[in-house]
């Protein structure tokens, strides 16, 4: 089997590697970062999708079973469209006619910020930044073009993804607030915290590229526990006291305007969107479709991040949380 797979050297890209050497499959790996040559069964592609051409992916791509697209520029605003849309049209037609399936990670951000609702697959898309746009645009164009290449597609996505080595220290910073004692919730306990552990979002990758139902589908990826016992969860694990105060959603509203531009002031109209959100994103889709089982629940990876918060390891390696 030979796999082939882009952005290889990221957070989710880095286990998909990983998972196919475990298994014996040649391994093509496509990164702008560089990297060794060669390492046993894994080929090194290193290409920049914003700038190389699509003939320049065919040997990466070709005769390979599986395509994992993996690969986005998630913080300049000025690459995005580059690397997101215009860079997967590239890839596409590098792969089509060579390859056996592709499977598109993208991000449930497409959907925008719904409040209240249970969101499916089937709701409508209202992306917000130039990030979620940029994804939407190149799953409707792949949706599109694939139909009429007749290729193998599948989308994937996740809510937000964490593990112990995530590159956003967001959930690193609730950790130590909560150790501080500095935490409050807003409005009430009651908001939804969609997360999904990396062991999942790679399980359901992994099936979605071998199940043939999975063909011409779209599969939301995603847990969610209330924000209680979100915060209740941390605070058990770090044995402190769970956080108990609860400050109106009014006032912190009004703080965020007041105050939103002090620095490191917490306050932001984002921020306070999220911890005061009931929407609850639903994988029924996979799970009823492929049988999908999550491998990690969030109170499990809850605790292990909590875990690794504590250790040395992370102490050492991390100077940014003070």
């Amino acid at each position: 089997m030979q796999i082939a797979i882009t952005g290889a050297t990221g957070f989710i890209g880095k286990r998909l590697v990983q998972y196919y050497e475990n298994t014996g499959a040649v391994v093509h790996i496509l990164s702008r970062k560089s990297l060794p040559d060669t390492r046993g069964k894994v080929i090194v592609y290193s290409f920049d999708l914003a700038s190389c051409d699509p003939e320049d992916l065919v040997p990466f791509v070709d005769g390979c079973d599986i395509v994992y697209h993996c690969a986005a520029e998630l913080r300049d605003d000025c690459k995005m469209v580059q690397v997101n849309e215009e860079g997967t049209k590239k890839l596409f037609h590098a792969a089509k006619g060579r390859i056996g399936r592709w499977v598109q990670l993208s991000s449930v951000g497409v959907y925008g910020r719904p409040r209240f609702e249970v969101v499916d697959e089937n709701h409508v898309t209202d992306p917000q930044n130039t990030y979620e746009k940029s994804k939407l645009a190149a799953d409707e164009w792949l949706i599109n073009e694939s139909a009429i290449a007749l290729m193998a597609l599948t989308v994937v996505r996740p809510s937000t993804v964490f593990a112990q080595d995530m590159p956003n220290e967001s959930l690193f910073q609730l950790i130590h607030r909560i150790q501080r004692g500095h935490f409050f919730y807003i409005g009430s306990k009651h908001a939804q915290m969609n997360y999904v552990h990396a062991d999942n979002v790679l399980a359901a990758l992994v099936l979605c590229g071998h199940h043939a139902k999975a063909a011409g589908q779209i599969y939301i990826v995603s847990d969610h526990l209330m924000i209680g016992e979100f915060v209740g969860v941390l605070a058990d694990q770090l044995k402190c006291t769970r956080p108990w105060f609860i400050v109106p959603e009014v006032v912190a509203r009004a703080l965020a305007v007041v105050l939103g531009g002090v620095p490191s002031f917490p306050l932001t109209a984002s921020r306070i969107g999220a911890m005061t959100n009931r929407c609850i994103f639903s994988d029924e889709h996979i799970r009823n479709q492929l049988g999908f089982t999550p491998q990690t629940t969030v109170e499990q990876g809850l605790r292990q991040l909590t875990d690794y918060f504590l250790s040395s390891k992370y102490q050492t390696a991390d100077s940014s949380i003070a």
